[in-house]
């Protein structure tokens, strides 16, 4: 498995940190590697995906913003755009990122699979809301490690966003009851390519 992930803004970390303990959950056996920064720049990310052919992709960081595709490297340039999208053939993809369905769009074109999310993708900058966020967070990505299905994945993720607006909007926290309409965007727009 290739796990990416940037740290270079608010938003970059807190992916940054849900990528950091979605690896340290993944199995020890050799086969798995965490491109962070600075090494999650687009020359790396390609020799990898090269390397390790048919692999599952989990990408934490910035999308692409329209009309463009793929994913941006630590370094602010594109680590996969549409030129090099074929490397993703036969793999499943875990893109927890704004323009997710961007990456998706191309998808069946070029025999890949995608659990993302459509337009932008709501990440928290308080800590305590990334703490609350992490395991909606790694709720697809985790679906995708396990061998299930980028539907399954989409499911997993609006089921654990719906869970957390509901528990942050009980709390009755300073904060919470608004960050909790963010999290029920996620959960609406978590999906499958």
């Amino acid at each position: 498995m290739i796990v990416v992930s940037t740290n270079r803004s608010a938003t970059e970390k807190a992916l940054h940190r849900y990528a950091s303990r979605f690896f340290a959950g993944l199995p020890r056996n050799g086969s798995s590697l965490h491109l962070k920064s600075p090494r999650s720049v687009s020359k790396n990310f390609i020799l990898e995906l090269r390397s390790r052919t048919g692999v599952p992709v989990f990408f934490f960081g910035h999308g692409l913003n329209p009309p463009a595709i793929g994913f941006l490297g630590d370094d602010g340039k594109p680590a996969l755009d549409a030129k090099n999208m074929a490397l993703l053939t036969r793999r499943k993809v875990a893109a927890t990122c704004c323009h997710g369905d961007r990456v998706g769009s191309v998808a069946r074109r070029n025999r890949f699979s995608v659990f993302g999310y459509k337009g932008l993708y709501w990440v928290p900058k308080s800590s305590r809301h990334v703490t609350d966020c992490e395991a909606a967070a790694l709720a697809g990505p985790s679906i995708i490690a396990q061998g299930g299905s980028p539907a399954q994945a989409a499911l997993a993720a609006e089921r654990e966003y719906r869970r957390l607006a509901q528990l942050l909007y009980s709390r009755n926290r300073v904060g919470d009851r608004a960050f909790a309409s963010f999290v029920a965007i996620n959960a609406t727009t978590a999906g499958a390519w």
